[in-house]
């Protein structure tokens, strides 16, 4: 067939002509398709876990698949590629989340951040959100603790359960018929006034303004966090000021400030008056005075970095008491045998550091809780401050965040049972091989239990923490009877990598006559 130059022209003109209403629909529809095929091509190298569909055009069904089932996703994904990172979208932004296997190539790396990692995930630019602030003095707040906090606990533990006994003749009561206790809730103002013993001294660990205040912001600013997110991050600053959540965070915050500053004026008055007088300067035994002590003239926020350490250690000790708590009820036959640990340990040496090491068995049952609902499922999360290449290749971009899968808490290789809440789990463990040993202590670190983190940027709290929770544990099991109603039991709720506790549920208490006096 000979087509002429002509008919050609002619055939052109007309298809032109016949096409030409829906000529820019086709050009949109191509550019889109391949603007999808360009964005799918063109992301990371590092594989998504809940990546958008082929046509979707934003993060909106990942997002919300991380946020319900984010746990799922990150077993699901190395249980099919096992040592391969993967790309997890959150509503935080995208997270690297790294195999258990790179915990030890990650454990002292100072290139990746925690509080920038904080910084960027919250928005704590606006007002109300300055405890996530980068320029906090994070390693003035490490150094109090690993030289403070840590090194007086043989000075602290009397006093620490002397407190518990008033906290609790408060919050509990002495009643001995059967009454109940929001467990949340009452668990919040018991640990609140032992930490504030600790970081405050006597002046404001039972001071209800402090304990109302420091109680009031710790819950808050997480529902005015879930707010905001609710937003484009670009009107969050108008959202803030109108915001109640924020605003009722801004407040606590500005009455917090008010409250911390009249101490510390009052502290500087009565040193200055004592120096005058040529006495020596009273001294203090608390984080107030350690902070300033360990500043060495360097420029700090007294306020801040004291609202920054309450609020974070009292929000997960919380959190895991109250999980240790639940667990006790729902397991009534391990009582009897914590008590008589206890009362053996006490009897011999008294409320003294080294007899709390001596309680191996409550220390497994805190670490059974903790591994069984850890405040995470991913461990070490942090910012890489610098395009960092791992040795398997990864490329970690600058700014990216990053956090190590913890599962290997729940891996049946690890653990018999794993899904079965075990009291003696880590108090057989102890007596088990010396890889088991490693990480059979509540305190001890290992890429097999990942809740505080490992290697240098390792919970420096974490030694406080302990004494803590079975100061108070102890004196709760000894002079309490607990239980709950029948037919509850609290619900343990996963949101994203986080864990939500139960704070509806009720705990039925009442007093018991303690076999020995604490």
């Amino acid at each position: 067939m000979n087509i002429s130059l002509e008919s050609l022209q002619l055939q052109s003109a007309q298809w032109s002509e016949q096409f030409r209403p829906q000529s820019t629909q086709w050009i949109v529809a191509a550019l889109i398709v391949l603007g999808c095929i360009y964005s799918y091509a063109s992301s990371s190298k590092i594989p998504q876990i809940n990546g958008k569909g082929f046509f979707e055009f934003s993060n909106k069904r990942a997002i919300k698949l991380y946020q319900f089932n984010a746990t799922n996703l990150i077993g699901g994904w190395f249980r099919d590629h096992p040592n391969t990172p993967g790309m997890l979208n959150t509503e935080f932004g995208s997270m690297v989340i790294l195999p258990g296997s790179m915990a030890e190539e990650l454990r002292n790396d100072e290139r990746f951040n925690l509080r920038k990692q904080l910084a960027k995930s919250f928005p704590s630019h606006l007002a109300g959100f300055e405890i996530f602030r980068d320029d906090i003095n994070n390693e003035l707040v490490r150094t109090v603790i690993i030289k403070h906090f840590n090194k007086q606990l043989v000075k602290i533990t009397k006093p620490l359960a002397e407190e518990t006994t008033l906290a609790l003749a408060d919050l509990f009561t002495d009643e001995t018929e059967w009454h109940d206790v929001p467990l949340q809730a009452t668990v919040l103002q018991l640990v609140s006034r032992m930490s504030s013993r600790v970081f405050l001294g006597p002046e404001l660990c039972s001071n209800k303004e402090w304990l109302r205040l420091t109680g009031g912001y710790a819950n808050v600013i997480t529902k005015a966090f879930q707010g905001l997110q609710r937003w484009p991050t670009w009107m969050r600053y108008i959202v803030n000021i109108f915001d109640a959540n924020c605003r009722t965070a801004r407040g606590y915050m500005a009455d917090i400030r008010k409250l911390l500053r009249t101490i510390l004026v009052e502290r500087q008055r009565v040193k200055a008056e004592a120096i005058a007088k040529g006495k020596p300067a009273p001294e203090y035994n608390d984080a107030i005075e350690w902070v300033a002590q360990e500043s060495n003239g360097q420029k700090y926020d007294p306020e801040l970095i004291q609202l920054s350490m309450a609020t974070f250690s009292v929000h997960t000790t919380t959190d895991l008491m109250t999980h240790v708590l639940a667990d006790l009820a729902l397991h009534p036959e391990i009582i009897q045998p914590l008590r008589e640990e206890a009362i053996s340990v006490l009897k011999e040496s008294g409320w003294k550091k080294a007899s709390l090491d001596q309680m191996v068995l409550l220390d497994s049952v805190i670490k059974e809780s903790q591994r069984m609902k850890p405040f995470t499922t991913v461990s070490m999360s942090r910012l890489a401050t610098q395009r960092i290449v791992l040795s398997d290749g990864t490329v970690i971009p600058k700014g990216m965040v990053t956090a190590v899968d913890a599962s290997s808490m729940w891996d049946p290789k690890l653990h018999d049972s794993p899904d079965k809440w075990d009291p003696y789990r880590f108090y057989n463990l102890r007596k088990g091989t010396k890889e088991q040993q490693k990480y059979a202590t509540f305190v001890s670190t290992a890429p097999e239990h990942l809740a505080f983190g490992y290697g240098k940027f390792a919970c420096p709290g974490r030694f406080f923490t302990a004494n803590e929770l079975k100061i108070a544990l102890i004196n709760i099991l000894l002079k309490y009877d607990i239980k709950f109603q029948d037919g509850v039991t609290p619900r343990f709720i996963r949101y994203g990598i986080q864990g939500i506790t139960d704070m509806t549920v009720k705990l039925s208490i009442r007093r018991r006559k303690e076999e020995i006096p604490v």
